[in-house]
């Protein structure tokens, strides 16, 4: 891998996201999706929460 290649991939986790109606960065979005879906394992909850991709640049 070039280091370009591993500078913008290293970038990803800080990728801002939209999950349960909050921007956050794609790195805790990810805990969030995982702790949902522990609820959804221990009957909690049926849904999952999935990030997604925020269109808007962040300031």
């Amino acid at each position: 891998l070039t280091k370009e290649i591993k500078a913008r991939l290293l970038a990803l986790p800080t990728l801002d996201v939209e999950i349960e109606g909050q921007r956050r960065p794609l790195m805790l979005a990810a805990t969030q999706t995982a702790t949902s879906l522990l609820r959804c394992f221990a009957g909690e909850a049926r849904r999952l929460a999935y990030p997604l991709l925020s269109c808007e640049p962040s300031d």
